[in-house]
């Protein structure tokens, strides 16, 4: 197998970010120790979801239903990312055709170009505010003596702060 690292890749993102626990292999490419540990995380990923499906059927209470529901909902979005990174990396390895994430960003017209940008920076701006006042939220919950309350609301403040990372990355990939 050979590893593709074009512009625009996974790799760009994710070979910068990962570090492989136990050092890399002489013998083994990085690009195959990522594929293992991503096909791990795969594994891992339905028996979460299997888990947590069982548990939610065994309980009635309905606070640890709800809470068992939003992991459920996000081990699944994390199952099919891990499946999207999969498919790309056995495209980026030459072990299939093309990746979900494969092409180009595409030509942009200069308007729309600029009018996606500042929407991205105004978008950008109401997560991180909203990031910051959900924690703030939470403390107050937790001081009133709602933990639940504050607890939701520290998640959805970290929901706000990945989505203002996403957004960034959009943004900068549409600058590109």
């Amino acid at each position: 197998m050979t590893q593709q690292s074009g512009k625009g890749s996974l790799w760009d993102g994710v070979l910068s970010a990962v570090q492989s626990p136990g050092g890399a292999r002489a013998s083994e490419p990085f690009s195959e120790q990522l594929q293992r540990v991503v096909s791990r995380h795969i594994a891992a990923e339905e028996s979460s979801i299997t888990r947590y499906q069982k548990l939610q059927a065994d309980i009635n209470d309905p606070v640890v239903k709800m809470l068992l529901s939003e992991l459920l909902t996000d081990e699944t979005h994390h199952h099919g990312m891990l499946k999207r990174m999969e498919a790309q990396l056995e495209a980026e390895l030459g072990e299939k055709a093309s990746g979900p994430f494969s092409g180009s960003a595409g030509d942009i017209e200069p308007d729309v170009r600029a009018t996606a940008l500042a929407e991205l920076k105004d978008l950008g701006e109401h997560e991180s505010a909203g990031a910051s006042h959900l924690h703030d939220l939470a403390k107050q919950a937790r001081s009133a003596g709602s933990d639940l309350l504050g607890l939701l609301l520290d998640s959805l403040a970290t929901d706000s702060e990945k989505h203002h990372r996403l957004l960034g990355f959009i943004e900068k990939r549409i600058r590109a």
